[in-house]
């Protein structure tokens, strides 16, 4: 199969380039057009010149996903894209427009291998990882969707699938999504939600770009943790939060901890203390999510006002404690509802 360029970083599409005999700036030019402008072919790169744009497309390609389906909400603040990949595996992924943001929730895997209990995506295990061209080409082409003048601001890795269990290739995407040649974005504007994948967090941390960090606590003890996520044992909690406390100083800012209410499961007076002293000597945020239901009737949100009283019993350890109100649940495009359910029809 011939090489796909999306998903190659510039100095990769260069040296493809220069080894067909062409100047580096070549390669940048490709680069621009992919990443920048999101060509889909090489036809469209109307700054190349003819011969080359027919030898590129002898040798080489344009990897792109195919659009299922969209929907959105009523008010159209969420969309919902339904994505198939080459192999016709699919893979959600989520536009969430406010008043003056427009933030792209990414998959970084088709399913999932963390298996969360309260999670759509886990239900699904994990398929495969996906390929640096296939998470980029999320970002491609929900900005090609928006209308002119309309750019996103934010990336966040909070679709289908661990980001820290598919690291190499979710690295090499954030390093498109800051480059020069693509959307120049500052690492402060991509954030990964992780579970808690202690090994990858601390290479993250020496990575040449470090993005934001977003950890799911899910309980604070290390007994109901271990209900609720199956793989808790190999990343034990303070374990995590050593972790976190290590990334937080590498970066010189805070991580965020992000913590799903369950009704009556982890949300009592206890819950909050026990959370409050675990996270309290971190720099960091903590969010609290009211959780969005799914078919599973173990799990129940608890209702606002409670929500509401559990940051109180939290904020004498941590200041920056705020509730997030997911949106998108009438599409089932809200945390933790992503599952990608298309029928495959080979």
């Amino acid at each position: 199969m011939k090489p796909d360029l999306k998903g190659m970083t510039t100095a990769e599409i260069e040296q493809f380039v220069k080894g067909m005999g062409e100047h580096a700036y070549r390669g940048r030019q490709i680069a621009q057009w992919i990443y920048a402008h999101g060509a889909p072919d090489f036809e469209r790169m109307s700054s190349l010149p003819k011969a080359l744009r027919e030898r590129c497309s002898r040798e080489a390609r344009i990897g792109n996903l195919e659009t299922l389906t969209t929907i959105a909400t009523p008010t159209g603040d969420v969309r919902k894209f339904l994505f198939r990949l080459e192999d016709r595996e699919t893979i959600e992924t989520v536009l969430l427009a406010l008043e003056h943001s427009r933030t792209v929730c990414l998959s970084s895997q088709v399913g999932c291998a963390v298996g969360c209990l309260f999670c759509a995506t886990g239900a699904i295990g994990l398929k495969r990882n996906l390929t640096a061209g296939e998470i980029i080409d999320q970002f491609i082409k929900v900005q090609a969707s928006l209308k002119p003048g309309d750019r996103i601001t934010n990336a966040v890795f909070m679709g289908m699938g661990e980001p820290l269990l598919n690291p190499a290739n979710v690295m090499t995407a954030i390093s498109l999504l800051t480059s020069k040649e693509g959307p120049a974005f500052s690492p402060r504007r991509i954030t990964i939600s992780t579970c808690g994948i202690v090994p990858a967090i601390y290479t993250l941390a020496a990575a040449p770009v470090r993005p934001e960090l977003a950890i799911s606590i899910i309980a604070p003890d290390e007994a109901k943790r271990g209900e609720l996520f199956p793989q808790a044992r190999l990343y034990p909690l303070d374990k995590v939060i050593e972790a976190a406390r290590f990334y937080a100083r590498a970066v010189k800012r805070p991580v965020s901890f992000e913590y799903v209410l369950l009704k009556g499961i982890n949300d009592s007076h206890s819950d909050a203390r026990r959370l409050g002293e675990l996270v309290g000597k971190v720099p960091c945020k903590i969010n609290a999510i009211l959780y969005n239901r799914l078919p599973d009737k173990r799990f129940q949100p608890c209702d606002e006002n409670h929500a509401l009283q559990f940051l109180e019993w939290i904020r004498p350890f941590c200041r920056m404690a705020t509730l997030r109100r997911s949106k998108g649940g009438e599409i089932s495009a809200a945390c933790g509802q992503l599952r990608a359910g298309y029928a495959r029809t080979d």
